[in-house]
């Protein structure tokens, strides 16, 4: 006959309390090196191996909801900065938005290189248009590329691709508001070289930030007719006519 100690009794005892004390705490831990699958995980069931899973849809589906080192967070940052990128805007039917704004004023675009501090280094580039006359730097700011790109045909040699612009707009002294009987007039003249009282107004990119929705729908631009490319040049019966 076996006989066992009260004392080894007792030692088995705790031992075997400690390992179930162990098994459960272990139980309610989800170890970071596995993922778990929703389907097969429960916080009722028993623990083994048979509810991990190594497969990439299960590491996907974590993933999805957050987990997986914060990627949902990061494609959501993405989405957010995609939206906020400009579209970019094509030279024609911005072309065509400006001849359509027949009741509004022209108003007269040039570019100059960031550095120079005179005046006389303004280039005239075309002219916008903004529905209603209501939003002329905004016009500029949204339609900067387009005028910089415009900006590089007529002066090859004194703006490069390199080079950094700012842009601006020609103010009158004494404002003066074409009407739509002599706009077509006004946007033929040769402005270049204004012998009008006035100043260049620099538009900065930061005038966006309150820019309704849609505005490009509601402005236009026309550069000055280059020979050279044939952009912004009217044409009849196949001849360039009056620029």
């Amino acid at each position: 006959m076996m006989f066992v100690s009260s004392r080894s009794l007792s030692f088995s005892g705790v031992l075997l309390l400690s390992i179930a004390t162990m098994i459960e705490g272990f139980s309610s831990i989800v170890t970071p090196s596995f993922t778990v699958e929703k389907s097969s995980f429960s916080p009722t069931s028993s623990w083994g191996l048979s509810t991990l899973s190594s497969s990439p849809s299960s590491s996907l589906s974590m993933m999805a909801g957050g987990f997986g080192g914060g990627g949902g967070m990061g494609a959501s940052s993405k989405k957010k900065k995609a939206a906020k990128k400009e579209t970019k805007l094509k030279p024609k039917a911005q072309w065509d938005r400006y001849a359509a704004l027949k009741k509004d004023s022209a108003v007269r675009v040039g570019v100059k290189i960031v550095g120079s501090s005179s005046d006389d280094d303004w280039l005239d580039v075309g002219r916008i248009k903004s529905k209603g006359n209501a939003n002329t730097d905004i016009a500029i700011a949204r339609q900067r590329a387009l005028i910089a790109d415009h900006a590089r045909r007529l002066y090859p040699l004194q703006v490069s691709s390199k080079d950094m612009v700012q842009w601006g707009y020609w103010k009158e002294d004494n404002t003066k508001v074409a009407s739509s009987e002599n706009s077509d007039d006004a946007d033929d003249a040769d402005d270049n070289e204004s012998t009008d009282d006035g100043e260049w107004i620099i538009v900065e990119k930061s005038v966006l930030t309150d820019a309704p929705k849609g505005i490009e729908k509601e402005i236009g631009f026309e550069g000055r007719p280059d020979r050279a490319t044939g952009f912004y040049c009217h044409y009849k019966e196949g001849r360039l006519v009056a620029e």
